[in-house]
C-alpha cells in the first residue's frame, strides 16, 4: 500500500471532492464485493420456466407444430391417460 502525501495546499472539499480519507485508493474498484448472485433456488427456478417454454417442433400426421415444451408435456400425458385401460 502506498501512503498517501501530504500537500501543501490543504484540499478543498466540496461537490464532486469528497474527503481523501473516503476516496477509492488506487487500483481499487467501487464495488469490490460485486452484486450478489441470486440463491440456488432461484436459479433452478428460473431455468425451469426457460425449459418449459422452450419451443419445440413435433410432427403430427403430416404437419409440424411448434409447441411450448409445456404444452407437449401435457398433451403426452394426456394421450397415455386417455388410452389407458380401467
Amino acid at each position: 500500500m502506498t501512503s498517501r502525501k501530504k500537500k501543501s495546499v490543504p484540499y478543498q472539499v466540496g461537490y464532486g471532492k469528497p474527503p481523501l480519507h473516503t476516496q477509492f485508493r488506487k487500483g481499487q474498484s467501487g464495488n469490490p464485493g460485486g452484486r450478489p448472485r441470486r440463491t440456488a433456488t432461484e436459479r433452478a427456478k428460473a431455468l425451469a420456466l426457460r425449459e418449459a417454454y422452450r419451443s419445440v417442433t413435433v410432427k403430427e400426421g403430416d404437419k409440424a407444430l411448434a409447441l411450448p415444451n409445456q404444452s407437449l408435456a401435457s398433451s403426452l400425458s394426456l394421450r397415455k391417460y386417455s388410452n389407458a385401460v380401467p
